[in-house]
């Protein structure tokens, strides 16, 4: 027995002689369960048999993977207990081409900021309150009347920051998820399609239809002007003015005149056509710096012949680098605005803008060649400008400022020709009807209409065999076939001359609260701290203070018609401002520039009319009388230099109340700046009893 043990021992010392001193006889000890095995293969096979009994025993979705010790130049020891991890079976992630607008748009919107105002996606300055709701529904799909339901109850609903988070009845609209007749039953889009089709919705079907939204293929067409190009011009008048002051100051004859008359006239000439140029718009305004550069260089050359003094002629030559280098500035400072104001001329000041702003600019929504909904076409060939074909909204605005040094950004004019054409069809009886995404209906309507072909075949079959329930049952599967095949058919199963045009933000608050958060970006981007509107009596518009102008501009105290209630573009700035936690209130605003006290005073007379419409407005009530600020200058010279009577010029110094007029505005929060602002109007949800039978 003895002789048998040590022949044992010995086998086992010689099975781990391999290992040398890593592992020996001790460390094989310390594994309870290694202790029956004699050698390096049996051990082998003691984990290959532990890891398929524990592999058998773990569910399907799961796998159990040994911790190893990672390799290194440590000697190895052998683990006292073999450790298991589980790994949970990677599960395919469910894939839509969806692209998130504000919850989970965090990369796109970094990407955005590291790119100029010029090159950014407009689109990143709005998100869709409608596609983050419908993320947050509690189910992955729900039948037609859970989703209105759920809709219907997003009414003043908000982010945790104070935003609104409603849902939009127009958003609803144009992404072709529902459409509502006036008691708000459903009568189009997808949820009206599964409701006929008795189907299920889920999320992703509803997430593709808000990316769908024409919203998207929108193109923003900025109209800027330059900045910083007066500074160029009066730089090169202050150089000319100061060659001025040597000649008839140094070279005097016997009299004290000025010996250098003619050389004095000449630069005066040349100052004087400056006065009459305008140097802020467009090429116009190249082709003036640069025709002005070159005649001022040959006025101040023209003095070099009859100049003999070293310094003076050195003088000389460095007011004409001078002037070389200013107009290239201003020439530069230009060309960086890419497009210009188009309806910044004499003749829009008065009617569209009123007189006395600064940096004039434009900006409008529209559809490049393509791109627009189809339709009947009966408005959508009007363009603004060649370069804005299929116009959404246009708007004027311009730069004012308070009392107190603020910036404000006034909107002069905010127009939808269109969109007012297509309202006017609609009220006409035509029928606006979004052929937009709906290919998401039209392929639930195939789905949806196999059934009721089975049943007509089924039971027609029968014949005259037919029970009257079966009978009821053919009725009903006819009728689904053709409501099925009326919605395939769309605009197309309308006679053209019953439809009328279709564009995004039909209804007049939800293209003037794209205009109003368009221009607040635009001012936020210009360092504005407010935006206003200008009252309907202080300019007339084209068909003066009429009643819809009355309604959508409102006045000073942000009142509408006849001075009651609360006008359009006041109460969407009152709201916002409510949400940002900012304020909306009348406010005052400059004139002309604060900086020029010497003004040109003139009076619109502005007409009120409170007649239904512009073609109806009956004779007028009341007429405003409206000062406003022709000219401004700096000094008094300046103005009789313009040709303006010392009678017309009145000097206005800094603080007087004749410098500003009252305007309704927003204050500028750093959130409505910063982050995407939501992109229809604030007021949400569907219209109670939305099932209410008609």
């Amino acid at each position: 027995m003895a002789e048998k043990d040590e022949r044992l021992l010995k086998e086992e010392k010689d099975s781990t002689s391999g290992l040398g001193t890593l592992v020996g006889l001790s460390a094989a000890a310390a594994l309870p369960f290694l202790r029956p095995f004699r050698n390096a293969a049996k051990i082998k096979r003691a984990f290959e048999t532990i890891t398929r009994s524990n592999a058998q025993r773990t569910a399907a979705s799961e796998t159990l993977v040994p911790l190893l010790p990672k390799p290194g130049i440590t000697a190895f020891k052998a683990p006292t207990k073999v450790i298991y991890k589980k790994q949970q079976a990677q599960v395919p992630a469910i894939r839509n081409n969806v692209t998130p607008l504000i919850n989970d748009r965090d990369e796109f919107m970094k990407a955005q900021n590291m790119l100029s105002m010029n090159d950014r996606s407009p689109q990143s300055m709005f998100g869709s309150a409608l596609y983050d709701q419908i993320k947050m529904f509690p189910k992955d799909k729900a039948p037609a009347d859970d989703w209105i339901r759920y809709f219907n109850q997003k009414k003043n609903v908000r982010y945790q920051d104070g935003r609104s988070a409603s849902v939009d009845v127009e958003e609803l609209f144009d992404t072709n998820i529902a459409s509502l007749d006036k008691s708000g039953a459903l009568k189009g889009g997808v949820l009206k399609t599964a409701k006929d089709m008795n189907m299920e919705v889920d999320k992703n079907t509803l997430l593709a239809q808000v990316r769908s939204n024409p919203f998207n293929r929108l193109e923003l067409r900025r109209y800027v002007s330059p900045t910083g190009v007066d500074e160029s011009i009066e730089g090169m008048v202050g150089e000319a003015e100061k060659i001025k002051r040597v000649l008839g100051t140094k070279y005097l004859d016997e009299t004290g005149e000025p010996i250098t008359k003619n050389l004095i006239k000449t630069i005066d000439d040349t100052l004087a056509d400056m006065k009459a140029m305008r140097f802020d718009l467009g090429q116009s305004g190249i082709d003036n710096i640069n025709l002005s550069a070159k005649n001022l260089r040959q006025a101040l050359k023209k003095s070099l012949d009859q100049i003999s003094d070293p310094q003076d002629r050195q003088m000389i030559n460095q007011a004409i680098r001078s002037v070389n280098g200013l107009a290239e500035e201003g020439v530069m400072k230009i060309k960086a605005v890419p497009r210009t104001p188009r309806h910044a001329s004499s003749s829009e000041y008065g009617t569209y803008r009123l007189e006395g702003e600064q940096s004039p600019g434009e900006f409008v929504w529209h559809f490049a060649q393509g791109k627009a909904p189809k339709g009947p076409g009966r408005f959508m060939d009007r363009r603004h400008w060649d370069d804005a074909p299929n116009p959404v909204v246009h708007t004027l605005y311009g730069t004012r400022y308070t009392p107190q040094g603020q910036k404000v950004l006034s909107l002069n004019e905010v127009q939808a020709d269109i969109q007012q054409a297509v309202f006017d069809d609609v009220t006409k009886g035509l029928v606006r009807i979004n052929d937009e995404g709906r290919e998401a209906a039209s392929r639930m309507l195939l789905q949806g209409m196999t059934e009721p072909r089975e049943t007509i075949t089924k039971i027609m079959k029968k014949g005259l065999y037919a029970t009257e329930d079966e009978k009821y049952q053919l009725r009903r599967a006819f009728d689904q076939l053709k409501a099925g095949r009326k919605t395939l058919a769309g605009s197309s199963g309308i006679p053209k001359d019953q439809l009328a045009d279709y564009l995004p933000f039909f209804n007049n608050k939800n293209y003037a609260d794209l205009a109003v958060k368009t221009a607040i970006k635009e001012g936020g981007q210009d360092g504005a701290q407010w935006v206003g509107v200008v009252p309907v009596n202080a300019i007339n518009r084209g068909n003066g203070a009429v009643k819809a102008n009355q309604q959508f501009y409102g006045y000073s105290s942000g009142k509408g018609f006849q001075q009651k209630g609360e006008a359009v573009i006041p109460e969407l700035m009152r709201k916002l401002s409510k949400q940002y936690k900012t304020e909306a209130k009348t406010i005052q605003v400059s004139l002309s520039d604060p900086k020029k006290p010497y003004k040109v005073v003139r009076f619109h007379e502005i007409k009120r009319y409170d007649g239904p419409n512009k073609d109806n407005r009956g004779p007028s009530v009341e007429t405003y009388k409206q000062p406003y600020h022709s000219n401004a200058f700096k000094t008094k010279q300046e103005a009789l230099d313009a040709g303006f009577t010392e009678s017309q010029i009145q000097y206005y110094p800094e603080g007087d109340p004749n410098l500003y007029m009252n305007m309704f505005a927003l204050r500028l929060s750093p959130d409505m700046i910063q982050k995407p602002m939501k992109l229809y109007k604030k007021e949400g949800g569907l219209i109670e009893n939305v099932f209410r039978p008609l």
